[in-house]
């Protein structure tokens, strides 16, 4: 029996040309800053895993439009991925968010949101500023209340 080891490995920085990652359900700790070497991944998952943070070098990940990072150990929102330009469909749900940085407006592309279970009190107006936001899915925070804007919203699936 191979148990995965909790970092995903250094040498994963050789697949220059990797398009898809799938790394789901591995008792992942931690992500090498290696990760961002793989300049063609467009698709990651790290769903299910021990991930408490991300390396800042996530941000040159800019042919990256997919990213799921749902029941991971994320307190907050890593800077880095405001950064990732081309991504239109990020999950965080079921982590322990509680904030969400005004920086998410950076990611003009996005479409789909997934913040459901997390600890969120407030959702930063910023988050209507997604033009391109198509789904949004807040369920089971602690949102007491939405901004103003929230309405203006072009988001098709608020929930």
């Amino acid at each position: 029996v191979y148990v995965c080891p909790p970092l995903l490995p250094r040498e994963i920085s050789r697949l220059k040309n990797l398009t898809l990652l799938y790394m789901d359900s591995n008792n992942l700790k931690k992500i090498p800053a290696e990760i961002g070497t793989l300049r063609h991944l467009e698709r990651l998952t790290l769903s299910n895993n021990h991930l408490s943070s991300l390396p800042p070098e996530m941000g040159a990940l800019q042919r990256l439009h997919s990213l799921h990072l749902a029941n991971n150990s994320l307190t907050h929102l890593p800077a880095a991925l405001c950064q990732l330009r081309s991504l239109t469909f990020l999950d965080l749900s079921d982590n322990k968010i509680r904030i969400i940085p005004s920086s998410i407006r950076q990611l003009e592309k996005l479409e789909t949101l997934l913040l459901l279970f997390n600890s969120l009190e407030n959702l930063p107006e910023d988050v209507c500023l997604l033009r391109n936001l198509r789904t949004l899915w807040l369920g089971n925070n602690r949102l007491q209340s939405l901004p103003p804007r929230f309405g203006d919203s072009k988001a098709s699936s608020l929930l």
